[in-house]
């Protein structure tokens, strides 16, 4: 986690309540130190049409091999057994 994350107004656009994206981490940065970060109901508003939006699968950036499967790795017939530790000089 940085402590640079670009903070900005998100739904309901008040400068209440900012919001950031770290990676996959989501921040919300309380701004009204004047009633020590009291909530109102349009900042609980914003927080709630935030975080369902977070929630939401993102087709922005989708994940590098999702929906890929891997090849199965069986043990080839002939191969030679690994050298046991008595075998090792």
């Amino acid at each position: 986690m940085s402590d640079d994350a670009e903070f900005a107004a998100g739904p309901g656009m008040t400068d209440e309540v900012l919001y950031a994206r770290d990676g996959h981490l989501g921040r919300i940065l309380l701004n009204r130190p004047a009633v020590i970060n009291a909530l109102t109901g349009q900042m609980v508003t914003s927080v709630l049409a935030q975080l369902q939006d977070w929630a939401r699968p993102s087709t922005a950036s989708p994940n590098p091999g999702s929906g890929q499967r891997r090849p199965r790795l069986e043990p080839a017939e002939n191969a030679a057994a690994p050298p046991r530790d008595e075998d090792v000089e």
